[in-house]
């Protein structure tokens, strides 16, 4: 049997503000933690990161910077829940976190 651990992850950095930054918490709160059976990180915010319309003038990316950080704090969170032998479960928002 696996032993999972969910990171969440929220984060709205990506198109535009619409309330997907509240996935985990909603998921959480109908239970999936107790129905996989799994312990619940502490939450990979956006840190000091908010969202931002104005567009990068080279990239044309929104939010990149913000983006960065948030990728970087979610792989380190996820590098120590794997290196534990255990299986991450990443609930983000947005897409940024995929990529």
């Amino acid at each position: 049997m696996h032993r999972y651990t969910i990171v969440p992850a929220p984060t709205n950095l990506c198109l535009r503000p619409i309330g997907v930054e509240h996935l985990a918490d909603a998921l959480l709160a109908l239970n999936l933690a107790t129905m996989l059976g799994a312990e619940v990180r502490q939450a990979v915010g956006m840190g000091e990161f908010s969202y931002s319309f104005k567009r990068d003038r080279e990239t044309g990316y929104l939010n990149g910077p913000g983006i960065r950080d948030h990728a970087l704090r979610l792989s380190r969170t996820v590098g120590t829940v794997l290196d534990s032998g255990r299986v991450a479960v990443v609930l983000g928002g947005d897409c940024s976190i995929l990529r």
